[in-house]
């Protein structure tokens, strides 16, 4: 469980905005795979039943999150915070804080893509998707994101 710790660290991050919460949810997360994970599985069906089963908690405590509270200035500061504590290089160069400015439907497959490098396969296998939505969610948010670069270089 520890050699799949960090990733689903950063993975959790990316939906969640907060390293704090990312833990915690991958903590939910472990303690689930002790009662449920079958030990027989190969090492790439674990990667994909921890990956998921970490995208689904991470749905569950952002839906949890707008039940009980409205985003405030602290929670912002917060997430950007831990965006840099998450994606210390990246968040140097801007990239970053525009990924995380996009829809979770974007974001998701982005993160999934280049930050932890899955194919097309594995993250419709995550997202619960056909592989031609996980293609087209990706040639979206790739456009999305070159828009929100294009406008904050000036052009």
């Amino acid at each position: 469980m520890e050699r799949h710790q960090s990733w689903l660290i950063h993975l959790a991050a990316a939906y969640l905005g907060s390293l704090h919460s990312a833990q915690d949810c991958v903590q939910d997360v472990f303690v689930m795979a002790l009662t449920k994970l079958d030990p027989t599985l190969p090492e790439a069906s674990i990667r994909s039943w921890l990956a998921t089963c970490t995208v689904n908690r991470a749905r569950s405590m952002l839906r949890a999150a707008r039940l009980r509270r409205l985003v405030s200035v602290d929670r912002l500061y917060a997430r950007e915070c831990a965006q840099a504590d998450v994606y210390p290089s990246l968040d140097e160069t801007g990239v970053l804080a525009k990924v995380m400015e996009l829809p979770v439907r974007n974001r998701e497959v982005l993160v999934l893509r280049y930050y932890h490098d899955l194919d097309i396969a594995t993250i419709a296998q995550v997202l619960s998707m056909s592989e031609n939505t996980v293609k087209t969610r990706l040639r979206r948010a790739k456009e999305r994101l070159r828009r929100s670069l294009d406008e904050t270089a000036g052009g």
